[in-house]
């Protein structure tokens, strides 16, 4: 699995600690679950380019802190497609289907 730096997951729990939230709190603000929120604050984990949004958002974490948040490879995406997996529209599976559909 792969997870976050541990200088970013550091700097994320500062950024959360300064506001004063808990892990619970920080899930409920970002609409992910406690547990996730627990894997992503303590490095085990990287969130999805969706989650990586809402906790810059949320913790108004500094530039080089977003930057990297934005640019970890999404722990979920690579776990349910494979690191090697081919964009939805260039599939050849999809392309087929869309053939067959409009002919």
């Amino acid at each position: 699995m792969t997870g976050i730096p541990l200088d970013l997951g550091a700097r994320l729990n500062r950024a959360r600690r300064h506001r004063g939230w808990s892990i619970r709190e920080m899930a409920r603000r970002c609409d992910i679950s406690r547990e996730l929120a627990h894997q992503i604050f303590t490095g085990k984990t990287s969130p999805t380019p969706d989650v990586a949004e809402r906790l810059i958002d949320k913790l108004g974490v500094d530039m080089e802190t977003a930057r990297q948040l934005r640019s970890l490879p999404s722990t979920q995406y690579i776990a349910a497609y494979g690191a090697t997996a081919i964009p939805l529209d260039r599939h050849p599976d999809r392309n087929a289907a869309d053939s067959s559909s409009s002919g």
